[in-house]
């Protein structure tokens, strides 16, 4: 299995950037290739939350939130068409 980690550095707070990037609902405001998301729970961010992430070149990989360590982890999980 391949993983991939990146650390990032913002002029903001964590308390400020965590809760915006971990949120799937904000995802199509900063990450370009999506058009849109189809949300499959509602409610605050949390280790489970599912997801479709609606993307320009046509992919519609079903994710989840499969790590949430507030301030400090976010992981999620996707598959599409048997890839994951």
């Amino acid at each position: 299995m391949n993983t991939h980690a990146a650390t990032v550095l913002f002029s903001q707070p964590p308390d400020v950037v965590f809760p915006y990037l971990a949120d799937p609902r904000r995802r199509p405001e900063w990450q370009s290739s999506l058009k849109a998301i189809e949300m499959r729970d509602q409610g605050e961010p949390r280790v489970g939350m599912r997801w479709r992430d609606l993307t320009g070149p046509g992919f519609r990989p079903e994710m989840e939130i499969a790590q949430l360590v507030p301030y400090r982890v976010w992981a999620e999980t996707g598959s599409w068409r048997g890839v994951t």
